[in-house]
């Protein structure tokens, strides 16, 4: 999700951004046009029932939170990369335990989308420079590539700089092996 509010944010603010560095992301938002409308209500919908459940963050052991990392990505994260992404993402509170210090709102992303015309045209508009990082065995990326090729030549064309580097492995390559994108 990073990658895709960095290049909205670049396509929106052309000019506060210099360089942009993503990870398995080259399009900003992929939603074919004819389903954005019940993309847009069904993300509405979802968003308004996380705001009527939200009150105290649930609190979490460490070993919970750890789990549940697992749950969520089984046999993608390294122990060090869920405990990496723990110190970053939960903080501890008084009296023991561990909050996620993210906002839940955050999974409604989908209220915000844009017709793809719309999102090639923000993004000529950058003239930055971009990196970006494609892990090889992303199969949520596998039927994106026409789309994805076409934004790739317009930034070939617009930004200072484009270069697009695949990398061996899954999206969280990055947390499991750094010294690939970062030698």
């Amino acid at each position: 999700m990073g990658a895709s509010v960095g290049l909205l944010f670049s396509g929106f603010f052309p000019r506060r951004v210099e360089s942009l560095v993503t990870l398995d992301v080259v399009v900003p938002m992929v939603t074919p046009d004819p389903h954005l409308p019940s993309v847009i209500a069904g993300g509405i919908v979802k968003f308004l029932k996380l705001e009527a459940r939200m009150g105290s963050p649930p609190t979490y052991s460490q070993e919970e939170l750890l789990e549940r990392l697992e749950a969520a990505n089984p046999g993608l994260l390294s122990e060090r990369s869920k405990k990496l992404l723990l110190a970053r993402g939960a903080e501890t509170v008084p009296g023991g335990g561990y909050q996620l210090r993210r906002d839940v709102r955050a999974k409604t992303s989908r209220t915000f989308a844009l017709p793809l015309s719309i999102q090639e045209e923000m993004m000529s508009g950058y003239t930055g420079d971009i990196l970006i990082f494609r892990s090889t065995d992303n199969i949520l990326t596998q039927g994106l590539k026409p789309l994805e090729q076409k934004f790739q030549e317009l930034y070939k064309k617009c930004c200072g700089r484009f270069e697009f580097v695949e990398l061996q492995g899954g999206h969280y390559v990055h947390l499991n092996r750094p010294e690939l994108l970062a030698p």
